[in-house]
């Protein structure tokens, strides 16, 4: 009787080990949209990265490290939002952080 559920506990395991690698994907993805908010890229004319002082107390050279990639997982690069890109010859607001949802790719009815 113990070993007529052999194939039900291999189909168990290989389900968690497919659970377990979905949610490693979305924290990896996760951690990558947040380092994209985070500045890098932000280089070139009048692009800089700044810090977001109403979320915690910052100055913009704080956020420097970030326009690297190697800072990423650092303080104040790891805070989702913290360090932004922004277009000088525009006024200075914070883009809306992304919901993490991907856009529709139809129309509603």
């Amino acid at each position: 009787p113990a070993h007529t559920n052999t194939p039900y506990n291999h189909l168990l395991s290989l389900l968690i080990m497919a659970v377990k690698t979905i949610i490693l994907l979305i924290l990896l993805a996760v951690l990558a949209s947040a380092q994209d908010l985070s500045c890098v890229g932000c280089i070139g004319g009048d692009k800089k990265c700044v810090g977001d002082t109403t979320i915690q107390m910052l100055e913009d050279d704080d956020c420097v490290p970030c326009l690297k990639r190697s800072g990423k997982w650092t303080w104040p690069c790891n805070v989702e939002g913290l360090c932004w890109c922004w277009d000088s010859s525009k006024p200075k607001y914070k883009p809306a952080l992304s919901s993490g949802l991907e856009p529709a790719l139809t129309k509603p009815c």
